[in-house]
């Protein structure tokens, strides 16, 4: 194709599309109509005879030559931007405070590694970083005392707006010398109920939420031998053959690099998820550099 026939506008509407995963969102940001922006896209999709998106189940779903072209045209859009900005004398360097909250281990093995990556570019930053569950963190943007913060799917108070940015994947695991003692594995209620459990709260709302998503049921007369609201304490617990628990797949990776590793029940094979999302105070002012620190962390995530 002519690159000439290539229209920037084009381009910024397609990297919000993609970030988005939505033309109805993209719009929003771009403050377009929802036509005007599936015809910017269908436009880009002829003018470099690529198909970027396919339309299923009323999703939009990135196909693999959008995800090159996306990291191509973001990170060469972010050197324009810096390269105007720098021939116009404007200033650069991000600086001050950074204040977020974020779960535990999700932190630890997804935000902190990008974090460190964003501050070798901005040295200049102060991070303030703090663990919690979503309930804590909400409060304290409520309290102005948190820029943003990462949670999962929780009902939020309305002044709090939400953008979904990572789906975190469950699985229900046991020690692996345990799993190896069993009879037999089944999907069925009977086999489940017959084993231990560690639990994140007393009545396992997590493990619910497996069983419903694998065998359809809301309740289960589960034995938890153990409950403690800390993911990875849970992980020891498991691995130490106290019971069976929910897990994310990223600490599971995580441990397996460590030696720790786990059997993963298959379920009825569809993966359970928990959605995270990114919060902030609806109507807060955020610096530059809380406003490059999202877009630099929803770009990672949703990658």
């Amino acid at each position: 194709m002519d690159m000439d026939q290539l229209n920037l506008n084009a381009l910024k509407v397609f990297i919000s599309v993609y970030k988005n995963k939505s033309m109805t969102e993209a719009a929003k940001e771009l403050h377009l109509t929802q036509s005007g922006v599936s015809q910017h896209i269908k436009n880009l999709e002829d003018e470099t005879e690529l198909k970027l998106f396919d339309r299923l189940h009323r999703q939009l779903i990135p196909t693999e030559d959008a995800d090159l072209f996306y990291k191509k045209c973001s990170d060469s859009l972010h050197q324009i931007e810096n390269c105007l900005r720098e021939l116009r004398g404007e200033e650069t360097r991000l600086k001050g405070p950074v204040r977020l909250g974020v779960p535990i281990e999700f932190g630890n093995n997804l935000i902190l590694p990008e974090i460190s990556k964003f501050r070798e570019q901005h040295p200049d930053i102060h991070f303030s970083i703090q663990y919690g569950f979503a309930y804590q963190m909400t409060e304290e943007l409520l309290r102005g005392q948190m820029d943003f913060a990462f949670i999962d799917s929780v009902k939020v108070d309305p002044r709090i707006e939400t953008k979904s940015v990572f789906d975190e994947e469950l699985e229900l695991c046991l020690n692996s010398e345990t799993a190896k003692k069993l009879s037999r594995i089944r999907n069925e209620k009977a086999f489940y109920e017959s084993l231990d459990y560690v639990a994140y709260q007393p009545d396992g709302p997590v493990l619910n939420m497996w069983f419903q998503q694998h065998l359809g049921r809301k309740k289960m007369n589960l034995k938890i031998a153990a409950h403690l609201m800390d993911v990875r304490g849970v992980a020891m617990m498991i691995h130490n053959g106290v019971g069976a628990g929910v897990l994310p797949h990223y600490l599971i990776e995580a441990l397996r690099k460590e030696n720790i590793k786990f059997y993963k029940f298959k379920g009825s094979g569809k993966t359970l998820k928990n959605r995270i999302s990114l919060a902030s105070l609806k109507e807060k002012t955020h610096s530059a550099a809380v406003l490059e620190l999202m877009d630099y962390l929803k770009e990672k995530l949703t990658r």
